[in-house]
């Protein structure tokens, strides 16, 4: 088993080459990986990194490629891959200038356990599924016109699939036509009001076409609709950079409070309160119960943070939190920055509800505009 991935790690010697050939053969792995063939475009962005082993992309196609590769290998071999993607994953976060690559590097990670929120589903008939399947193979060939054609006899036999809308949409995104790509869009979120991706994508699109009010406002709504979604937090920091603002939120994972290691005081006070308002063998809390028990716990975060030296570890969390109750919106701030999975019910509730406040949170409280 070790042979067959030193097999897969091999690649030809090359003589030294400038960072313009890496940077050729890292195009190369990249459409590999985009046509599903994995082998190829892991093996090839090694050889890239034999070239440049700073070259970010070839780090992330091959981790990328490894993780998929990962699900088909025996045990042995599957773990050995996955610690050469997470070492790519790690150098992609430390090194990358991109905050949409480092959200994806984060989705990647985080997709090694269950999502809190799952793109909307539907189930549709075996010729609509078999004509979507076409759809894929033909755009994994890059022959959009034959995807194009699949796609539509996919949403044709199975209109109310946003999932497939969305898709529809990106192989006319992937050509530059956004005003149609907009339109599969919108038929996505006819369905879904809250379908991060579309929104993401639609917001791209508007921007690629000038329009960056409308622009910016979908790429808010698909973080407010899924405060976990990385790569749009990434995209989002990289589009308000544009006009020199800067976003400060943070990807936060909240300690688990039974962990071997001592938690931090901050987090110690958090799960204490929260285990305080927690009776005993009450089971799951209500929606409205666990938002009351993480707005205690928060606050008592805060205070606990408070009383610490300036410059610790986790300011930005507790200082935005902080902040939030100062201006009575602490609970779209919960929402955005500690989402667990007892929060999740209350919080589909609230996007429905209020997710104008939502919005509202993150441009006026996390995007800094730069000084007049």
């Amino acid at each position: 088993m070790i042979a067959f991935l030193c097999a897969l790690l091999w690649v030809a010697p090359s003589p030294a080459s400038p960072m313009a050939k890496a940077e050729k053969i890292t195009a190369r792995a990249q459409q590999q990986l985009d046509g599903g063939d994995l082998v190829r475009a892991f093996q090839t962005a090694a050889r890239a990194l034999t070239l440049d082993d700073a070259n970010v992309d070839a780090h992330l196609i091959r981790a990328s490629a490894g993780l998929r590769l990962a699900e088909q290998l025996p045990d042995d071999v599957a773990q050995l891959t996955i610690q050469l993607a997470h070492f790519d994953l790690q150098f992609v976060l430390d090194h990358s200038q991109s905050a949409f690559q480092r959200g994806l590097v984060r989705d990647l990670l985080r997709s090694e356990q269950p999502p809190l929120l799952v793109a909307p589903s539907f189930t549709c008939d075996a010729a609509s599924t078999a004509a979507f399947n076409a759809a894929e193979d033909a755009l994994s060939r890059n022959n959009l016109v034959a995807a194009r054609a699949a796609y539509e006899d996919a949403v044709g036999g199975c209109p109310g699939n946003a999932l497939w809308w969305a898709y529809y949409g990106d192989s006319w995104f992937n050509a530059g036509e956004y005003s149609i790509a907009r339109e599969k869009y919108n038929r996505a979120l006819q369905i879904d009001p809250c379908f991060w991706s579309a929104l993401r994508f639609r917001g791209d699109s508007y921007l690629r076409d000038g329009d960056a009010a409308a622009g910016v406002a979908d790429i808010l709504g698909a973080v407010a609709c899924n405060p976990e979604y990385e790569v749009g937090w990434g995209y989002l920091e990289d589009t308000v950079a544009i006009a020199d603002a800067r976003l400060t939120r943070e990807s936060v994972s909240k300690p688990a409070p039974d962990s071997d290691a001592p938690l931090p005081s901050v987090w110690a006070a958090y799960w204490a309160a929260r285990r305080e308002n927690t009776p005993e063998g009450s089971g799951a809390p209500s929606a409205e119960a666990a938002l009351e028990r993480e707005r205690g716990a928060v606050r008592a975060g805060v205070q606990a943070w408070r009383t610490l030296p300036a410059g610790q570890p986790g300011g930005a969390l507790w200082d935005a939190l902080a902040r939030a109750d100062e201006a009575g919106v602490l609970d779209p701030a919960i929402y955005i920055w500690l989402l667990d999975a007892e929060l999740v019910p209350g919080f589909l509730v609230y996007r429905r509800d209020h997710y104008a406040e939502l919005v509202d949170y993150i441009r006026t409280f996390l995007v800094v505009l730069p000084a007049k």
